[in-house]
């Protein structure tokens, strides 16, 4: 990291991008408070990380989710989704009946209960 923002001025690299250089490092403890850093200060593009597949491996650190209770961002995986009444994810799983989402189809308009 201080080879990269040696390369670059100091505000060249935001928390976000640093979080990612270290999950590809594998180092959850950095990457989490880089996303906290970068959640606090409200900065641009802060609420992606909830949805950003890069942050996948720090969802099963019981930290991530006191991370985002911290900075007042929601958890999906925590969500009820459904369609058209029928419940699709129910806590970031599958619904157990084996329904197909039908949230990439184009045009889907459902709810998020």
């Amino acid at each position: 990291m201080k080879r990269a923002r040696a390369s670059f001025d100091d505000t060249s690299i935001t928390e976000y991008e640093e979080a990612v250089l270290h999950v590809a490092r594998g180092d959850v403890t950095s990457s989490l408070e880089c996303l906290e850093r970068h959640a606090l200060r409200k900065a641009n593009g802060a609420h992606c990380m909830v949805v950003d597949p890069t942050f996948e491996a720090l969802h099963r650190d019981p930290r991530w989710r006191s991370m985002l209770e911290r900075v007042g961002l929601p958890d999906f995986r925590a969500l009820e989704i459904s369609v058209a009444g029928r419940r699709l994810i129910k806590g970031g799983k599958p619904d157990p009946r084996g329904r197909k989402s039908n949230l990439r189809r184009p045009g889907f308009r459902g709810q998020v209960n």
